[in-house]
């Protein structure tokens, strides 16, 4: 895990980052997600993390399309559409 991995779990108070890296692909999200997140924006990733879409086949497609679930759930969870 970078810098940059271990400030976004920071910043957004990700207790297992090791975890959300298996299920996510940490440099999209943290493309996507602002860097310093409002306490609304923290507790909106928070209660999606562990969304999983629809899965088939090959471990990278289950974790890009985990990625991309996660971040479309918290654009509309907090309105950043």
């Amino acid at each position: 895990m970078n810098e940059a991995h271990r400030q976004f779990c920071e910043a957004y108070g990700i207790e297992d980052p090791s975890h959300f890296a298996r299920l996510y692909e940490l440099d999209e999200v943290i493309l996507f997600l602002p860097p310093r997140p409002s306490e609304e924006e923290r507790n909106a990733l928070l209660n999606l993390v562990g969304l999983r879409g629809e899965t088939y086949g090959f471990l990278d497609y289950v974790k890009s399309n985990n990625t991309f679930e996660l971040i479309m759930q918290w654009r509309e969870a907090t309105g950043n559409l």
